[in-house]
């Protein structure tokens, strides 16, 4: 595969989109971060969203499938909500049976960055990225590896590959801390509200039944947190996604990088437990 990059992820997106120059609509989970349908608007490449599942927090694979199945899209964007880095494979594979000519595309910008390409993995691009609140924060940056007969053309871009380096330098700074943050957060709140460990390494994220009352005391305390992401079903486009809604409604992303300390953290917990209902 090849590797190309670029001052940010998006700006990859647009390109192949550009590129492409297929018309054919995309399929996006409901639960993406906005920056990405936006990238598709400006490519004026259409989308579909698809509602997440509520057993894996992530885009529905049967809806997915269903929807393939029936009519064309151009491709299908992938995402690993909060950086669980499991890959669907098999159903990858069997979206390429059906549609030959579709897109994969693994955004894993979440997840913590792999310097090299997966062999195993069977979409025909694998996204990275290292801007802002990315496991490594560059502050800018991403990167992609792409199948090598996929015609992608580089703009003159700041981006140096000599960057690479520093993901692999700050990669592993990165993920002790996070591990360092995400032990107290795990030893201090009840289980029951904490996600599976595998959707921990971005941020530390719960399911609160009062999120908005537990952000209020987080902020009017003096620090922060954060509730990604809303569904964008009924927001771009008309349709619901009633599962990405539950937990747009119930989830909370506790910081566990470099702009959060131990004692932030213990604090945050506190104001947490006396908040619980």
């Amino acid at each position: 595969m090849q590797i190309i990059r670029a001052p940010r992820a998006s700006t990859i997106i647009y390109s192949l989109l550009i590129d492409l120059g297929n018309r054919s609509p995309w399929l996006l989970p409901a639960n993406i971060c906005p920056i990405v349908p936006i990238t598709f608007l400006k490519a004026r490449v259409p989308f579909h969203f698809v509602d997440i599942s509520a057993k894996t927090l992530h885009m529905n694979l049967e809806q997915a499938e269903a929807l393939i199945k029936k009519r064309k899209f151009g491709g299908l964007l992938y995402a690993h909500t909060y950086g669980e880095a499991s890959t669907p494979n098999d159903f990858f594979a069997l979206s390429k049976r059906f549609s030959p000519d579709l897109m994969l595309l693994d955004d894993r910008c979440l997840c913590a960055p792999d310097l090299e390409a997966d062999p195993a993995n069977k979409a025909d691009v694998q996204l990275y990225s290292t801007g802002y609140a990315k496991i490594v924060e560059l502050n800018f940056g991403g990167y992609a590896f792409i199948r090598d007969d996929i015609h992608y053309q580089a703009a003159h871009l700041s981006f140096n590959p000599h960057h690479h380096e520093e993901i692999e330098k700050d990669l592993k700074k990165s993920l002790e801390q996070r591990k360092r943050l995400n032990q107290v957060y795990a030893s201090i709140l009840p289980a029951e509200i904490q996600l599976p460990d595998g959707f921990q390494t971005w941020r530390f994220n719960i399911r609160v039944k009062n999120k908005q009352h537990i952000l209020e005391k987080i902020f009017s305390s003096g620090f922060f947190a954060s509730s990604h992401y809303a569904s964008l079903a009924d927001i771009m486009d008309d349709d619901r996604a009633p599962h990405a809604e539950t937990l747009a409604e119930t989830v909370i992303n506790l910081f566990n990088d470099h702009h959060f300390t131990s004692d932030q953290a213990e604090q945050v917990c506190k104001i947490i437990l006396e908040n619980l209902v």
